[in-house]
């Protein structure tokens, strides 16, 4: 082999090379990983979300045919607007409605600010439906058995009587 030929410098050459090449395509990997995790939070987040609705479409399918089955009196009346009936001012007394209308309504008062009446109805209706906290639906499901009726309708005198706070808080 010639002389001016250095095999050490020739083979540390190449080996810086690769390993030019290892360190460059390491870091397009890495690159590329974080892409993907990132892609597979947000389609986490969106199947999160989307379970989420599907929960609360089933909820209200359930209620609606409850609504529809229950040979109890009615606790609301169809009037404009919604009222308790005798029933209902019952319900609202053994559950203390009035007691969750107070922790309640402060805390959803500014999702609600702006709205009409029927739409103040309809947040109601669907906080107490998909929202309720874990203690009310505790109560509404222990008083909904020992009424012998449905916890749809317990639920539905706790959305007039907190329709009813919020649109006095609202003035």
């Amino acid at each position: 082999m010639p002389e001016w030929i250095d095999i050490g410098r020739i083979v540390a050459a190449v080996a810086g090379g690769i390993l030019v090449l290892i360190v460059t395509k390491g870091f397009g990997f890495v690159k590329w990983t974080g892409a993907i995790d990132t892609k597979i939070s947000s389609v986490e987040s969106r199947i999160g979300e989307l379970a989420q609705q599907i929960t609360n479409l089933t909820t209200r399918i359930d209620a609606f045919i409850l609504s529809r089955r229950s040979d109890s009196p009615a606790a609301v009346q169809g009037a404009s607007p919604v009222v308790l009936t005798d029933v209902g001012k019952e319900i609202a007394r053994e559950v203390k409605a009035d007691t969750f209308a107070q922790e309640t309504a402060p805390k959803v008062l500014g999702q609600v600010r702006g709205k009409e009446e029927f739409e103040v109805y309809e947040f109601c209706q669907q906080y107490v439906l998909n929202k309720l906290p874990q203690r009310w639906e505790r109560d509404t499901a222990k008083l909904a058995y020992q009424r012998g009726t449905d916890t749809i309708s317990v639920r539905q005198v706790l959305a007039v009587v907190l329709r009813d706070k919020l649109l006095l808080m609202l003035g």
